[in-house]
């Protein structure tokens, strides 16, 4: 006899509890012998089990154990990472109101709340994977539901495999043959309700176009007849409004249908990072920058650094920073792009710019907040101007801080762009950096960074 929903249930909590409490216990022990000590197992075992409550039911209220959610991989990473912040910010306040922060160990603390994070990450994997096979097994029953629809599904539906992953079976449908037909309606909901009763039908599911959404009010009546729950599963365009974040409006909601590229807590944390690479960098080259500039002084008369307007986050002008290289200082609506073999550049300007040295005074701009280390690289205005109207989304770049470095770059995307196609896959790959930055990637774009500082791209 397969197992039922509940049993996936009681097991994901039961083997969260055990590996929380076991983590915590480990953690406490192992701590020790790295750095004898005061060991105090019930301690250990209290905390560890006030941790574990508040995770277990942090994720039981938003349906996390259920079969659907722990199909759901990418989800439950998420989820876990803040549900485990909060088990251990409670646990942290906890210690501090009751006094007893001082029988606790820091860094048997640290080893449980590392190690503890890991074992519930492993778990989640094992559920994904493991979940999957024993539902195709049939070891484990999905829940059947019962479908209302206005239109049949054909065998290998799409809307079949979407029911498929959340762990449900579909065991019978109905259709409405016209919504606007009180009649019609009313014998479906009367079919359904008939063959729902003392079956084994687990739950209910409204499947609505959006057009037909102002009929939804009237089916949920006609279903309180029957105990079960009453899912809605909308059409695509629906669906992707639906998944946006929300605020409350009254006894309505806003519905967040574009937000901004990234969140205040995303652009506190490049901005650090910025800070952070823009200091240390401009005090370990400052030597190096030194010697450039007077290189640049001793061949040709006139600055040493180059100034150029630039278009940054929103659209905003600035004046971009460079080490002067050429021999002219074009800005304005007519600026000529650097080729290979430049004769404008200069001798030591071919080197600056071989070695993009040249770009160094930008980490002004980036401590000036006007540029960031990682982003998609600022045009002149001229070009922005001109690319604007013959590539589509070519504003969007604009949606970030521009960078010295960017996604574009690392993937060979540099130097002069002689055809509009070139642009186009520049735009492109900036475009996917916005839509899909983490801190992550930052790291790993200045790391590619370093390794192509000197490729031959650059002129």
């Amino acid at each position: 006899m397969p197992y039922g929903p509940s049993f996936v249930r009681g097991t994901a909590i039961g083997i969260d509890a055990v590996a929380t409490v076991s983590s915590g216990m480990l953690s406490g022990w192992g701590y020790q012998q790295i750095a004898p000590g005061r060991f105090e197992p019930s301690v250990f075992f209290a905390t560890s089990v006030l941790v574990a409550l508040v995770f277990i039911l942090s994720m039981r209220t938003r349906n996390l154990y259920e079969t659907g959610s722990l199909l759901r991989f990418d989800r439950q990473i998420k989820w876990v990472t803040a549900c485990w912040f909060v088990a251990f910010a409670t646990m942290i306040c906890f210690a501090f109101l009751m006094k007893a922060s001082t029988d606790l160990s820091r860094g048997a603390g640290t080893l449980f709340a590392v190690g503890g994070y890991l074992v519930l990450i492993f778990n989640r994997l094992l559920w994904r994977f493991g979940l999957a096979r024993a539902l195709a097994a049939g070891t484990v029953r999905r829940r059947n539901v019962a479908v209302l629809t206005t239109g049949r599904w054909a065998p290998g539906a799409p809307e079949f495999a979407i029911l498929d992953g959340c762990g449900l079976k579909v065991v019978e449908q109905f259709v409405i043959d016209d919504l606007e037909s009180g009649r019609s309606c009313g014998d479906a909901l009367h079919r359904l309700v008939s063959a729902v009763r003392g079956s084994a039908v687990d739950e209910i599911v409204v499947a609505l176009p959006s057009k037909d959404l102002h009929q939804l009010e009237l089916l949920v009546e006609g279903l309180y007849a029957v105990p079960l729950p009453v899912r809605l599963l909308p059409d695509a365009s629906l669906s992707r409004i639906a998944l946006q974040p929300t605020r409350s409006a009254g006894n309505r909601v806003l519905v967040d249908i574009k937000r901004e590229p990234l969140s205040a807590l995303e652009r506190a944390s490049k901005r650090a990072l910025d800070v952070m690479i823009a200091t240390l960098a401009l005090v370990v080259l400052a030597p190096l920058l030194g010697l450039a500039m007077l290189a640049i002084k001793i061949e040709t008369q006139g600055p040493v650094l180059f100034r150029q307007t630039r278009r940054g986050f929103n659209g905003r002008t600035f004046k971009i920073l460079k080490l002067r290289t050429m021999r002219v200082m074009e800005d304005g609506a007519g600026v000529m792009q650097a080729t290979r073999s430049d004769p404008r550049v200069t001798r030591v300007g071919f080197w600056l710019r071989r070695t993009s040295i040249d770009e160094l005074p930008q980490l002004w701009n980036v401590l000036r907040g006007e540029m960031s280390v990682i982003g998609p690289r600022p045009h002149a205005v001229a070009h922005d101007n001109f690319y604007d109207k013959i590539i589509e989304n070519y504003a969007f770049r604009q949606h970030v801080k521009p960078g010295l470095t960017g996604w574009a770059q690392v993937r060979g995307l540099r130097g002069e762009t002689p055809e509009v196609s070139l642009m186009e896959a520049r735009v492109d790959h900036d475009v996917w950096y916005i839509d899909n930055w983490t801190l992550v990637l930052d790291f790993r774009i200045l790391l590619l960074t370093c390794v192509k500082l000197f490729a031959k791209t650059a002129y």
